[in-house]
């Protein structure tokens, strides 16, 4: 085993204080919009943060009212999305507290919303042209194979809710509270990863989930 002196020990203290600092998003700089998203768990609201217009998903309960399971689940959402950057992921920029101590996530803005909300307004009964099909397909494959190369899954990888569109019109992958990590397949995790737990919305769930059998992508996600 490794030893460090005190300084050393004392050094890599400081380095992980200041790295934390920088996520660190202090409430008094958010100024809130409106709230354009609600689910059980957590709203999403537009805000104002350093001159620049944010999405901030804030928790429903102050972490005292959280379950462990809600409290973690926002924690791992955090923690992944502070590790990655990617086109095609929405970009982290930082956790805080409301004065309610309810704990929230600063997220880039997508000005368009998902692509249901743009399938609802402007498509309706009709379909989207097939260039822009493809291309939103594309883009959002793009993500997630970006995740099963960190052995993430997403577990609600079609649901258009999810996918968020820019003004630029790039898609990007969202809420990744729903992913969870894959070790790569083997005879001896493989049991492991069929027992994953159902998540999320049931209409969008892959069949082999419903079967408890391992998802096709997560033979693949770290070759």
């Amino acid at each position: 085993m490794a030893k460090y002196t005190r300084a050393e020990l004392e050094i890599a203290e400081e380095t992980a204080a200041e790295l934390s600092d920088i996520w660190s998003v202090d409430e008094k700089e958010v100024e809130f919009d409106r709230m354009i998203g609600e689910g059980s768990f957590g709203d999403v609201w537009t805000a104002q943060y350093r001159d620049q217009t944010v999405a901030v998903k804030v928790l429903k309960f102050t972490e005292q009212d959280c379950t462990n399971e809600q409290l973690q689940e926002f924690k791992d959402e955090s923690e992944l999305l502070r590790s990655i950057f990617h086109a095609h992921i929405v970009r982290f920029i930082g956790t805080g507290k409301t004065a309610e101590s309810k704990p929230f996530i600063v997220l880039e803005y997508m000005e368009e919303g998902s692509i249901r909300k743009e399938l609802d307004d402007k498509y309706g009964d009709h379909p989207m042209e097939i260039e822009l099909q493809v291309k939103y397909a594309l883009h959002a494959a793009k993500g997630i194979r970006h995740l099963h190369r960190i052995n993430r899954m997403h577990r609600e990888i079609l649901k258009c809710d999810n996918l968020l569109v820019n003004k630029a019109g790039i898609v990007k992958v969202a809420d990744l509270g729903c992913t969870r990590i894959v070790p790569k397949i083997s005879d001896e995790n493989d049991r492991s990863v069929r027992g994953t737990r159902a998540v999320g919305t049931a209409f969008f769930r892959a069949p082999e989930i419903f079967r408890g059998e391992a998802s096709p992508s997560t033979f693949t996600a770290t070759e």
